[in-house]
């Protein structure tokens, strides 16, 4: 009986077709686009091999250490791989299509282990750390981490969560220092005297205006109306002087 409950608990770490097509809703396994196998106590997921269409593949929260079985997805776009067992990614460089890649709380620990994913030019998002989640990865403790990351991989505008360029890249630098300087618990630098700031709308403009206001407007209107007739008249008249002549 042990070694049968051995077996099965065996058995449950493996991934089968069947639990592919069950959790997809597909009924060819080649048919299988995207797949959530989050948390599901796997720790071989070489079945995976036979998905060739797979777009989007989440594998978060579980036991693996191995990814051959993924290097032949060549049409992956987005890869969890997050909270696992994980120390050699070579397998993800010829996934030619992978747009984002998450690897937060794993076991990488050099930067000669992430140089597979120079040639993944469409890579634009990839995370190595996430400290919402609390996942890290031994490599991010480097103290040149940022900076080696955005040599090694220039083809990155987002790095864990960080935008590195375009809009929201400088907002995501200022929260990098401000991190780094709560943590070595700096100072911020005497803050400055601004002056106060004058009001948008002068006191009184959603009052209503008073009866002698009100007869100094319609007075003003008419006397422009007068004055706008009295200059039509007289180039009317000049006009037909001209026509007579």
């Amino acid at each position: 009986m042990s070694s049968a409950g051995n077996f099965e608990t065996k058995e449950s770490d493996c991934l089968s077709q069947s639990k592919i097509l069950a959790v997809s809703g597909e009924f060819d396994i080649e048919s299988v686009l995207f797949l959530n196998l989050a948390n599901t106590g796997i720790n071989n997921i070489q079945t995976l091999e036979l998905c060739t269409s797979l777009i989007r593949l989440d594998l978060r929260q579980n036991h693996l250490s191995t990814l051959n079985s993924l290097k032949n997805l060549k049409a992956l776009t987005y890869l969890n791989l997050s909270a696992n067992r994980i120390t050699n990614i070579d397998s993800l460089g010829g996934l030619e299509n992978l747009c984002e890649l998450n690897l937060a709380g794993n076991l990488i620990g050099s930067f000669e282990r992430l140089k597979c994913l120079q040639s993944l030019e469409h890579l634009q998002k990839l995370r190595l750390y996430d400290s919402i989640k609390q996942l890290s990865n031994p490599i991010c403790h480097d103290l040149s981490y940022d900076d080696k990351m955005k040599v090694m991989l220039p083809q990155l505008t987002t790095l864990d969560g960080m935008r590195l360029e375009g809009f929201g890249s400088q907002l995501s630098k200022i929260c990098t220092e401000l991190d780094e300087q709560i943590k070595n618990e700096r100072t911020f630098g005497p803050v400055g005297e601004y002056p106060i700031p004058s009001a948008w709308l002068q006191p009184g403009y959603f009052s209503l205006p008073s009866h002698c206001e009100k007869e100094e407007y319609a007075i003003t209107e008419f006397r422009e109306t007068v004055d706008s007739c009295k200059k039509t008249n007289e180039a009317a008249k000049g006009n037909i002087e001209a026509l007579k002549k």
